[in-house]
């Protein structure tokens, strides 16, 4: 009859949640929770780790912050963390972009940059005027020239584009 499968069925339920609660449990204390899902990469577990020593909890969720908002970054400070994250996303543990890191950087950071450049051989130069020391290595510093001097491009057809605009 039904009640004959009912202690068939709790044992196979107990089979499933068992282990599932153990494993959410290990994972809590073994340092593999939230903080595994969230940094992925060295500079953000680095990070995480500098959040973890001001938070003065040992856990990096906790915020010291007052309701001050002052202590909030400012767009120039954001657009910095921005451009160390993209470069460590792309360069991971290694710290440097290899060409093909490169020319992956460029088509998912810069894609009108390159949909609209007649040369084919554009990131192989770039490669060769950011890589100083001939290794085949480019680190933050060079990127962040090569973001520099577009950043510089681009604010120079701007100044002449309003310019223009303005004329008419």
């Amino acid at each position: 009859m039904w009640f004959e499968i009912l202690p068939g069925l709790a044992v196979m339920a107990a089979c499933l949640f068992i282990p599932g609660m153990a494993t959410a449990r290990i994972h809590r204390f073994s340092n593999g929770g939230k903080e595994k899902r969230i940094a992925y990469y060295r500079y953000q577990w680095s990070m995480m780790e500098r959040d973890k020593r001001v938070s003065g909890a040992n856990r990096y969720y906790v915020s010291k912050a007052s309701a001050d908002l002052t202590k909030m970054p400012s767009q120039t400070e954001h657009a910095m963390e921005t451009m160390m994250f993209t470069f460590h996303k792309f360069a991971g543990d290694k710290g440097y972009l290899t060409k093909e890191d490169l020319r992956v950087l460029m088509e998912k950071e810069f894609p009108g940059f390159l949909e609209n450049q007649k040369d084919p051989l554009a990131v192989d130069k770039i490669m060769k005027d950011l890589d100083q020391c001939r290794d085949g290595k480019v680190g933050f510093q060079s990127c962040f020239s090569l973001i520099a001097g577009l950043t510089i491009v681009c604010n120079d057809y701007f100044v002449v584009h309003v310019k223009q605009k303005g004329k008419k």
